[in-house]
């Protein structure tokens, strides 16, 4: 199989650094896609570029049918946190789910650079942002407005009280903490278990909306 039957990869080998070199040139490729892709979403969200945001008022060119389908679309991508930050970040490592070992560290997002806590706890400072609108009108404002603030409230503490907890262990390698302080990241899991039962179904009672369905059934 090329590039092994055609001999180009032992041509590499004889050449001084060749693999390194084009190992270095790969990862600048994929470095230059990162920042182009992320300057992209930048101009896309900004209220000085296409202000995407705006769109959820249903008006101009907005991709949405009405408000109800735009409310919706903010309330599905909530479920980050549920099915990418508890399920697989840190359910699956933990040999919660979807492992066939007690453990499985080798799952674990960042595994190299270490960085696996600081993103879980990004993701929660996202999902708060969504959740609150930032410095504008967010799911909370909406929550007060039908009635619910104690629901909305509640909410922020759940997720504050998460990103606090991480915190004190956002600089520690996660597969380390799984071998030596296994209770420590179970701890994590649970915070962030408060913050999407209360989104699974509280919230989608409030808002007469229905779960997505990879999240459907999923008790925990």
């Amino acid at each position: 199989v090329p590039p092994i039957s055609d001999g180009s990869w032992n041509a590499l080998e004889q050449e001084e650094n060749g693999i390194l070199r084009q190992r270095i040139e790969f990862a600048k490729a994929l470095t230059d896609n990162v920042k182009q892709t992320t300057d992209y979403l930048i101009q896309q969200w900004s209220p000085d570029g296409e202000n995407f945001s705006a769109q959820l008022t249903v008006e101009g060119s907005s991709p949405f049918a009405d408000k109800d389908e735009a409310l919706y679309a903010v309330f599905l991508s909530l479920f980050y946190v549920e099915l990418l930050t508890k399920d697989r970040k840190l359910a699956q490592p933990l040999g919660l789910r979807d492992c066939p070992n007690e453990t499985c560290e080798e799952d674990i997002e960042s595994l190299v650079s270490g960085l696996s806590l600081h993103a879980i706890q990004s993701n929660l400072v996202g999902f708060k942002n969504l959740f609150t609108g930032g410095t504008s009108t967010g799911m909370d404002d909406l929550l007060i407005e039908l009635g619910h603030a104690d629901l909305s409230e509640q909410i922020i503490l759940d997720v504050d009280a998460a990103i606090t907890l991480l915190d004190a262990h956002v600089g520690k390698p996660l597969d380390g903490m799984i071998t030596d302080d296994k209770e420590a990241v179970i701890n994590i899991y649970d915070h962030i278990g408060l913050v999407t039962t209360a989104l699974k179904q509280d919230l989608t009672t409030v808002l007469e909306v229905s779960v997505p369905s990879e999240a459907a059934g999923d008790n925990d």
